[in-house]
Protein backbone atom coordinates (compact mmCIF):
# COMPACT_ATOMS: atom_id res chain seq x y z
CA UNK A 1 0.00 0.00 0.00
CA UNK A 2 2.89 2.53 0.71
CA UNK A 3 4.46 1.70 -2.59
CA UNK A 4 0.99 2.33 -4.62
CA UNK A 5 0.86 5.76 -2.56
CA UNK A 6 4.12 7.32 -3.71
CA UNK A 7 3.52 5.70 -6.85
CA UNK A 8 0.09 7.85 -7.43
CA UNK A 9 1.71 10.86 -6.02
CA UNK A 10 4.44 10.89 -7.71
CA UNK A 11 2.34 10.29 -11.10
CA UNK A 12 0.23 13.14 -10.05
CA UNK A 13 3.12 15.31 -9.33
CA UNK A 14 5.04 14.53 -12.92
CA UNK A 15 2.29 15.76 -15.35
CA UNK A 16 2.62 19.59 -13.84
CA UNK A 17 6.46 19.44 -13.07
CA UNK A 18 7.29 18.83 -17.18
CA UNK A 19 6.55 22.27 -18.36
CA UNK A 20 8.49 24.32 -15.37
CA UNK A 21 12.62 24.63 -15.17
CA UNK A 22 14.25 22.21 -12.67
CA UNK A 23 14.80 24.87 -9.68
CA UNK A 24 16.02 24.04 -6.40
CA UNK A 25 12.11 24.86 -5.18
CA UNK A 26 10.78 22.36 -7.84
CA UNK A 27 13.33 19.46 -6.80
CA UNK A 28 12.10 19.84 -2.82
CA UNK A 29 8.55 20.28 -3.86
CA UNK A 30 7.61 17.97 -6.92
CA UNK A 31 10.13 15.33 -5.68
CA UNK A 32 11.52 14.88 -2.33
CA UNK A 33 8.99 16.08 0.00
CA UNK A 34 6.47 13.11 -0.54
CA UNK A 35 9.37 10.91 0.34
CA UNK A 36 10.53 12.91 2.94
CA UNK A 37 7.22 13.29 4.59
CA UNK A 38 6.43 9.39 4.49
CA UNK A 39 9.69 7.91 5.95
CA UNK A 40 11.67 10.68 7.92
CA UNK A 41 8.94 12.10 9.49
CA UNK A 42 6.24 9.12 10.17
CA UNK A 43 7.14 9.42 13.22
CA UNK A 44 5.41 11.85 15.68
CA UNK A 45 9.00 12.93 17.69
CA UNK A 46 10.12 13.71 14.25
CA UNK A 47 9.25 17.25 12.63
CA UNK A 48 11.05 18.54 9.24
CA UNK A 49 12.06 22.81 9.16
CA UNK A 50 12.44 23.68 5.36
CA UNK A 51 14.12 26.56 5.15
CA UNK A 52 13.39 26.96 2.10
CA UNK A 53 11.23 30.61 2.21
CA UNK A 54 11.40 31.70 5.79
CA UNK A 55 14.62 31.53 8.17
CA UNK A 56 12.48 31.26 11.64
CA UNK A 57 13.00 27.17 13.26
CA UNK A 58 9.88 26.57 13.27
CA UNK A 59 8.19 24.96 16.93
CA UNK A 60 6.39 21.38 16.73
CA UNK A 61 3.28 22.77 16.42
CA UNK A 62 4.01 24.68 13.54
CA UNK A 63 6.54 22.22 11.51
CA UNK A 64 3.95 20.98 8.72
CA UNK A 65 5.31 20.54 5.57
CA UNK A 66 2.31 21.61 3.62
CA UNK A 67 2.51 25.09 5.76
CA UNK A 68 5.87 26.51 4.76
CA UNK A 69 5.74 30.09 4.59
CA UNK A 70 6.54 32.26 1.80
CA UNK A 71 9.81 34.49 1.66
CA UNK A 72 7.79 37.40 1.47
CA UNK A 73 6.56 36.77 5.32
CA UNK A 74 10.87 37.18 5.57
CA UNK A 75 11.04 39.79 4.30
CA UNK A 76 8.74 41.51 5.80
CA UNK A 77 11.05 41.19 8.90
CA UNK A 78 14.65 41.54 7.69
CA UNK A 79 15.97 43.81 4.83
CA UNK A 80 16.81 41.49 1.77
CA UNK A 81 20.50 41.56 1.40
CA UNK A 82 20.71 40.48 4.75
CA UNK A 83 18.03 37.90 4.73
CA UNK A 84 19.85 36.04 2.11
CA UNK A 85 23.24 36.20 3.83
CA UNK A 86 21.75 34.03 6.34
CA UNK A 87 19.65 31.68 4.87
CA UNK A 88 22.69 30.69 2.87
CA UNK A 89 24.08 29.52 6.29
CA UNK A 90 21.14 27.05 6.64
CA UNK A 91 20.56 23.58 5.52
CA UNK A 92 17.65 22.93 2.74
CA UNK A 93 16.49 20.53 5.43
CA UNK A 94 16.46 19.86 9.35
CA UNK A 95 14.74 16.66 10.88
CA UNK A 96 14.93 17.16 14.25
CA UNK A 97 13.70 15.20 17.16
CA UNK A 98 11.70 16.12 20.34
CA UNK A 99 13.20 14.69 23.10
CA UNK A 100 11.58 16.86 26.21
CA UNK A 101 9.69 19.13 26.96
CA UNK A 102 11.46 21.94 24.96
CA UNK A 103 14.63 19.91 24.42
CA UNK A 104 14.98 18.90 20.51
CA UNK A 105 17.81 17.61 18.64
CA UNK A 106 18.81 18.12 15.52
CA UNK A 107 19.19 14.37 13.64
CA UNK A 108 19.75 14.94 10.12
CA UNK A 109 20.06 17.44 7.54
CA UNK A 110 19.60 17.77 3.69
CA UNK A 111 21.17 20.16 1.09
CA UNK A 112 19.61 20.43 -2.83
CA UNK A 113 21.51 21.47 -5.23
CA UNK A 114 20.14 22.33 -9.06
CA UNK A 115 22.30 20.61 -12.30
CA UNK A 116 23.42 23.76 -13.12
CA UNK A 117 25.23 24.83 -9.96
CA UNK A 118 28.53 26.04 -9.60
CA UNK A 119 31.69 24.25 -8.26
CA UNK A 120 32.34 26.67 -5.96
CA UNK A 121 28.80 26.10 -4.58
CA UNK A 122 28.96 22.75 -4.35
CA UNK A 123 31.90 22.65 -2.47
CA UNK A 124 30.31 25.26 0.05
CA UNK A 125 27.16 23.09 0.54
CA UNK A 126 29.80 20.17 1.01
CA UNK A 127 31.35 21.79 3.76
CA UNK A 128 27.92 23.19 5.39
CA UNK A 129 26.72 19.36 5.51
CA UNK A 130 30.15 18.25 7.28
CA UNK A 131 30.07 21.75 9.77
CA UNK A 132 26.11 20.58 10.99
CA UNK A 133 27.25 16.84 10.86
CA UNK A 134 29.92 17.82 13.77
CA UNK A 135 27.52 20.44 15.55
CA UNK A 136 24.90 17.88 15.89
CA UNK A 137 27.78 15.00 17.39
CA UNK A 138 28.46 17.47 19.58
CA UNK A 139 25.12 18.26 20.89
CA UNK A 140 24.68 14.42 21.51
CA UNK A 141 28.36 14.14 23.33
CA UNK A 142 26.81 16.94 25.63
CA UNK A 143 23.88 15.78 26.25
CA UNK A 144 25.33 12.18 27.29
CA UNK A 145 24.76 10.22 24.69
CA UNK A 146 25.75 6.92 23.78
CA UNK A 147 26.92 6.12 20.28
CA UNK A 148 26.30 9.61 18.93
CA UNK A 149 25.18 9.78 14.86
CA UNK A 150 24.24 12.22 12.82
CA UNK A 151 23.07 12.16 9.05
CA UNK A 152 23.63 14.07 6.17
CA UNK A 153 21.51 14.02 2.66
CA UNK A 154 22.87 15.89 -0.69
CA UNK A 155 20.58 15.90 -3.36
CA UNK A 156 21.88 16.98 -6.80
CA UNK A 157 19.21 16.90 -9.14
CA UNK A 158 18.07 13.32 -9.00
CA UNK A 159 21.35 11.66 -7.11
CA UNK A 160 21.42 11.55 -3.65
CA UNK A 161 23.98 10.74 -1.18
CA UNK A 162 23.95 9.48 2.39
CA UNK A 163 26.65 10.59 4.76
CA UNK A 164 26.84 9.25 8.73
CA UNK A 165 28.63 10.68 10.77
CA UNK A 166 30.05 9.21 13.95
CA UNK A 167 32.95 10.00 16.60
CA UNK A 168 35.55 7.28 16.05
CA UNK A 169 37.37 8.38 19.65
CA UNK A 170 37.56 11.72 21.76
CA UNK A 171 37.33 14.44 19.04
CA UNK A 172 37.88 12.60 16.22
CA UNK A 173 35.03 12.68 13.84
CA UNK A 174 34.17 10.16 10.58
CA UNK A 175 32.17 11.04 7.96
CA UNK A 176 31.68 8.48 5.51
CA UNK A 177 29.17 7.97 1.96
CA UNK A 178 27.29 5.19 3.17
CA UNK A 179 24.89 4.50 0.07
CA UNK A 180 23.20 6.61 -2.48
CA UNK A 181 20.03 6.48 -4.59
CA UNK A 182 18.60 7.97 -7.79
CA UNK A 183 15.08 9.55 -7.35
CA UNK A 184 12.27 8.68 -10.25
CA UNK A 185 12.13 11.50 -13.11
CA UNK A 186 9.50 10.88 -14.52
CA UNK A 187 6.92 7.35 -15.30
CA UNK A 188 9.63 5.82 -16.64
CA UNK A 189 11.69 5.83 -13.25
CA UNK A 190 9.11 4.06 -11.29
CA UNK A 191 10.95 1.00 -10.88
CA UNK A 192 13.99 2.94 -9.01
CA UNK A 193 11.12 3.84 -5.89
CA UNK A 194 11.90 0.39 -4.16
CA UNK A 195 15.83 1.10 -3.99
CA UNK A 196 14.52 4.54 -2.69
CA UNK A 197 12.59 2.83 -0.26
CA UNK A 198 15.23 0.72 0.65
CA UNK A 199 17.86 3.84 1.85
CA UNK A 200 14.98 5.70 3.29
CA UNK A 201 13.88 2.67 5.26
CA UNK A 202 17.70 2.12 6.78
CA UNK A 203 18.10 6.02 8.00
CA UNK A 204 14.60 5.87 9.63
CA UNK A 205 15.80 3.04 11.70
CA UNK A 206 19.20 5.11 12.71
CA UNK A 207 16.51 7.92 13.73
CA UNK A 208 14.38 5.55 15.57
CA UNK A 209 17.46 3.63 17.05
CA UNK A 210 19.15 7.34 18.29
CA UNK A 211 16.04 8.72 19.15
CA UNK A 212 15.91 5.79 21.77
CA UNK A 213 19.33 6.55 22.95
CA UNK A 214 18.86 10.04 22.94
CA UNK A 215 15.96 9.44 25.84
CA UNK A 216 17.72 6.71 27.98
CA UNK A 217 20.91 8.84 28.08
CA UNK A 218 23.46 8.71 31.01
CA UNK A 219 23.25 11.85 33.16
CA UNK A 220 26.60 10.72 34.90
CA UNK A 221 28.49 10.47 31.81
CA UNK A 222 31.45 13.28 31.96
CA UNK A 223 32.39 15.13 29.01
CA UNK A 224 35.75 15.24 27.94
CA UNK A 225 36.94 19.28 27.89
CA UNK A 226 37.96 18.62 24.22
CA UNK A 227 34.42 17.70 23.35
CA UNK A 228 32.41 20.95 24.73
CA UNK A 229 31.58 24.08 22.88
CA UNK A 230 30.78 27.45 23.70
CA UNK A 231 27.54 27.44 21.84
CA UNK A 232 25.03 25.02 19.96
CA UNK A 233 23.34 27.97 18.22
CA UNK A 234 23.47 28.21 14.54
CA UNK A 235 26.06 30.46 12.68
CA UNK A 236 24.48 34.14 12.22
CA UNK A 237 26.16 36.55 9.33
CA UNK A 238 27.45 39.42 11.05
CA UNK A 239 26.82 42.99 8.79
CA UNK A 240 30.10 44.75 8.28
Amino acid sequence: MLFLSLVRQLCLKFASWQNKPITENTLIFQNIACFVDVFLLNDSSFFGVWTHGTLERYDVESSNLDEIKSSKSSSRKRTSSNSNSKKRLLPDLIVKCKVEDEICFDLLVMEVKNKDVKPSQAISDNAKIAMCLKKMLDEQVAFGVQDPVALGLEVEVEKVKIFIAKLQHESVYQVHLDSHFFLPRDYTDICSIPRVMQCLIKINKILKGLKKRLRSRNNSNSIPTSWRRPSFDWPVHESE
